[in-house]
């Protein structure tokens, strides 16, 4: 086999493995950024941002009044490590390394299709970890790397239709929130 059909062999291999796997959540979000965000959505803060304002704020909070927002970081993060361990992250990147040097050494690229790109939002993966953590199925006192696998476990476990649930109930409350945010 010549080394252009392994490439191209290759790529189509991973691209068929891209199709099957969940899109990508946002980047994880630490503990601070959700009391930002929890102080806008209160109206503790209007108007222009005052970072010297919510840091005060910030330091204030006892360390029980800061658990809630390390719960959502927690979660942030657990969403963002379920994303890159898995296959997708990792093929994705393998594709853009094979188009990369595919065009360093003069050959055409590989088209890679828009819908194998990786989205930036994973809200059903995200509203699963919250219910199991709320349910204390997963427990984020075990470290990171236990919530970590317990949660993958759980979500691998689903059934196409067990999921699509989860993304249908974070639309429902993403709808909700834009209709308070437009009230307010």
């Amino acid at each position: 086999m010549c080394p252009q059909k392994h490439e191209e062999a290759k790529f189509e291999e991973l691209r068929a493995k891209l199709l099957a796997l969940p899109e990508s959540p946002h980047r994880a979000i630490s503990e601070f950024r959700f009391f930002v965000r929890h102080c806008y959505r209160t109206s503790a803060i209007t108007g222009k941002f005052e970072s010297t304002k919510v840091n005060d704020m910030w330091k204030a909070l006892s360390d029980s009044e800061r658990q809630q927002f390390k719960a959502e970081a927690d979660i942030s993060q657990l969403s963002v490590a379920e994303y890159d361990e898995s296959a997708q992250a990792v093929g994705y990147t393998n594709l853009r390394e094979i188009n990369r040097d595919r065009v360093l050494s003069g050959k055409k690229r590989l088209r890679i299709p828009a819908s194998l790109r990786p989205d930036r939002n994973s809200p059903g993966f995200r509203t699963f970890l919250e219910e199991k953590v709320a349910s204390g199925e997963v427990s984020t006192l075990d470290g990171l790397e236990a919530t970590r696998k317990r949660a993958r476990e759980l979500w691998r476990d689903l059934t196409p239709s067990q999921r699509a649930a989860y993304y249908t109930q974070w639309a429902a409350d993403y709808e909700k929130r834009l209709a308070a945010r437009s009230q307010a």
